[in-house]
């Protein structure tokens, strides 16, 4: 399976000088749980994890602080036609859930939650086409 078949489209973005304020606004309005943080092309992530890290250990006013100032920037991409295996892959060695997809620019977003409910899906589909 590639990850075309299980990601997110399109992806909820932010700008690195919007403020976490109205980043944590669009991720509430939106449902999700992070953004992709976009300056022509994808330059980090934001998730609630980074939001809530750096408001506990530096008591981050969220209203003046910039998303590029709390971004996670060591950003891992795979591309739509990459398995999901390799998906999985990248995602265990750097400990990460999250991996924007990347093609003719960004595409989408694929989530450990996104291979596990498709998964998920196809064992359930197998079960039902059982004929014993």
């Amino acid at each position: 399976m590639q990850v075309k078949d299980c990601m997110t489209s399109p992806v909820v973005t932010v700008s690195p000088t919007d403020t976490v304020h109205d980043a944590m606004g669009t991720m509430l309005a939106e449902h999700v749980g992070s953004v992709v943080v976009m300056d022509g092309e994808p330059v980090g992530i934001l998730t609630r994890s980074d939001v809530l890290r750096d408001i506990y250990r530096n008591g981050a006013d969220v209203a003046e602080t910039r998303v590029q100032d709390i971004m996670s920037t060591e950003l891992v991409t795979i591309s739509p036609c990459d398995s999901v295996d390799k998906a999985l892959h990248e995602m265990e060695l750097h400990g990460i859930k999250k991996l924007p997809v990347v093609g003719q620019g960004l595409v989408g977003i694929v989530t450990l939650a996104d291979i596990g409910r498709n998964r998920s899906e196809r064992v359930i589909k197998v079960q039902n086409a059982r004929t014993d």
